[in-house]
């Protein structure tokens, strides 16, 4: 791994004076737009891919829409040499991976439009180092250094009094904040180091020491990162169980109370046979009471027809209620048996439930972080 390379620059409608290059907004858009004129640094120029926001050619416009309603310090129209665009740009080692490298553009996009004043980030892919180019522009009745942390740290010196040396300390001091907070926010999560080891005086033992340690934290940032998302999909499938078991307790509650109601009904089907069967006996004990009398003559013998088929009527209807409470019966077995199935069910989600929010909970332990820094990594 290497260090990390983060460059802002200020540019107006105009070059003002002492600008190095003499460059405008009109120059540097059209060097990143790679036109033909613009650029003879590269051997073989490539349109730019637009990674965020508008395109290049829209840039100029903006700033100068900007700077048509901006005032200077004094509240006089800003001149034509004003800055109103910020320009700058980071590049990353030849060694980070595709994928990293994806990864390190979409954080570092992130870190740029923390004050969402962020217009336009393009990459090239035509030169030996891949970069991408990023461009700022302040809101309507902001001052231009607001974008710039320098810039605004001097200006406040200025308003305090400081003199020129002040000013010029405090500018240095806010950059390298600025590059500290890149660092810290951006290029340590992909094993990046601050400076360089010739820029720090650091041998070979302790640049290669350095970015095997910076490469471990990386990789512990890293998986911290992805246990977080995999922890949140726990916690989700874990909420996802537990509604399942919920809505299944009240579908269960539900099957038991329709049981209830279906053995009461039983109970009462069951009482009506009785009734039924009470009545057939005392049919049965009067027959048998009056049988010798009954069949004296023909009168009788037609009385004692009338009252076997009676009878015999109230026997096959003593048989229906039987029939209808077995059927009752059954339907009451059937209900208990699907009830029990639905509490095993909720019970079983239950504990599964409880599991993963156990795993959820032993995957978000402190030593997890420290279990992972001690893998055995090599630089």
């Amino acid at each position: 791994m290497g260090y990390q390379f983060l460059h802002i620059e200020s540019y107006g409608r105009t070059a003002g004076k002492g600008k190095a290059g003499g460059h405008t907004i009109a120059s540097i858009v059209a060097e990143a737009s790679r036109e033909p004129a613009a650029c003879p640094h590269v051997e073989h120029p490539k349109p730019p891919t637009v990674l965020f926001g508008c395109p290049l050619d829209q840039i100029e416009g903006m700033a100068e829409e900007w700077a048509d309603t901006a005032k200077d310090g004094i509240g006089r129209k800003l001149r034509k040499d004003g800055l109103c665009l910020l320009s700058g740009v980071i590049s990353a080692p030849d060694d980070l991976t595709d994928e990293q490298w994806e990864s390190f553009k979409s954080v570092s996009i992130g870190w740029l439009n923390r004050d969402g004043r962020l217009i336009s980030v393009v990459e090239h892919t035509d030169e030996s180092h891949r970069h991408i180019h990023f461009y700022k522009i302040p809101a309507s009745g902001q001052r231009f250094e607001s974008l710039h942390p320098g810039q605004a740290a001097a200006i406040a010196v200025k308003l305090d009094g400081g003199l020129k040396g002040d000013q010029n300390k405090a500018y240095k001091e806010a950059m390298r904040r600025f590059q500290d907070d890149f660092f810290e926010n951006v290029a340590v999560k992909f094993g990046l180091t601050r400076l360089g080891p010739k820029k720090r005086r650091l041998t070979r033992s302790e640049w290669r020491k350095e970015q095997q340690t910076l490469k471990a934290y990386a990789f512990s940032a890293e998986r911290a990162e992805q246990m977080k998302v995999e922890a949140l999909a726990l916690a989700e499938e874990s909420k996802i169980a537990a509604d399942k078991a919920e809505a299944l307790k009240v579908k269960a509650d539900k099957a038991m109370a329709s049981n209830s109601e279906i053995l009461k009904k039983a109970k009462k089907e069951t009482a009506v046979i009785e009734q039924w069967n009470k009545k057939g006996k005392a049919f049965g004990v009067f027959l048998e009471s009056f049988k010798d009398f009954l069949f004296a003559d023909d009168e009788r013998k037609k009385e004692i027809s009338d009252l076997k088929k009676k009878l015999r009527k109230e026997k096959e209807k003593a048989q229906e209620q039987e029939r209808r409470a077995k059927r009752a019966e059954l339907e009451r077995d059937v209900t208990v048996e699907k009830s029990s199935k639905l509490m095993r069910l909720i019970e079983e989600e239950r504990d599964q439930a409880l599991s993963e929010l156990y795993h959820f909970k032993s995957l978000n332990s402190p030593n997890i972080l420290k279990n992972t820094q001690n893998q055995d990594l090599k630089p």
